[in-house]
């Protein structure tokens, strides 16, 4: 008898049937994989665009941080000139005339001044190139005498003297100017110059004595026996700061200092910035 065809077995229909549902599922799950992709694509193609974008004004704020850093650097560098501006006051060393100019304190004062501000110019040279001496007595634009032996001047002389030496300096010396100060009240010279950086010469008496005039006087000026010119530098809880060119560094009472400053007419040179 023939034989009957045999049915698949049951567990081959059964994967079978499972086997198609599987592949329409996994058709669908890449369907959707594939529309995710896509989808993913644009968002991260449009997000890059976008940044794109973004960075325009973040260059732009770069741009501004450097422009503003700049201007704070340039006003580090002005705020930074003003505040090293130098105090020449703190310059200001020892010069005695016993050992070069016996006679003068005036040339030797100036001297110290001009050191101070950076010239590099000793008092026997500040003499021979740049005093401007008096045709007498009664000259008060020039200086009187002889500074190794016997003389002496006023304001006016040097002033002259100081500018012509800065003038000879080229554009370092064409930063300063002198100026005569007469008439300035110590308190002032202190205030607006000394505290500021700037040492003043001031006309005063030999060893603080008192003033012994001669009974000679050509317009503001008193001429006296004992005149001596120090510089004024600093003041301290004793009194004033000052270069003697007979003494040296020395406190002076300010009182006393301030008395004997007015006595002798209140007489005074300053070398400032021009």
């Amino acid at each position: 008898m023939a034989e009957s065809p045999k049915k698949p077995p049951r567990a081959f229909v059964s994967h079978s049937g499972l086997n198609t549902t599987t592949l329409i599922v996994a058709i669908v799950v890449l369907a959707v994989f594939v529309v995710g992709i896509t989808v993913f694509a644009v968002r991260s193609a449009s997000s890059v665009s976008g940044s794109s974008v973004e960075l325009k004004p973040a260059a732009e704020n770069v741009a501004a941080t450097s422009t503003n850093t700049n201007n704070a650097a340039q006003s580090g560098t002005n705020q930074a000139t003003v505040a090293t501006n130098p105090d020449y006051t703190l310059n200001v060393h020892e010069l005695l005339q016993e050992e070069v100019m016996p006679s003068g304190c005036e040339v030797v004062s100036l001297t110290c001044v001009l050191n101070a501000l950076g010239f590099d110019i000793a008092p026997d040279s500040l003499e021979q190139g740049y005093l401007v001496y008096a045709e007498d007595e009664t000259d008060v634009g020039g200086y009187f005498g002889d500074p190794y032996f016997d003389g002496y001047c006023f304001p006016p002389c040097l002033v002259t003297t100081a500018n012509g030496y800065l003038a000879a300096q080229g554009a370092e010396g064409s930063k300063f100017a002198a100026q005569e100060l007469s008439g300035v009240s110590l308190d002032s010279l202190l205030t607006d110059y000394v505290d500021k950086g700037w040492p003043v010469l001031v006309w005063t008496t030999m060893y603080s004595a008192p003033v012994v005039f001669s009974g000679l006087a050509i317009g503001d000026y008193d001429f006296y026996y004992n005149l001596h010119c120090v510089v004024l530098f600093g003041e301290n809880a004793d009194g004033v700061e000052v270069m003697d060119p007979i003494n040296g560094i020395i406190t002076r009472d300010k009182a006393v200092f301030e008395e004997i400053y007015n006595d002798c007419g209140m007489h005074a040179v300053v070398i400032t910035a021009s």
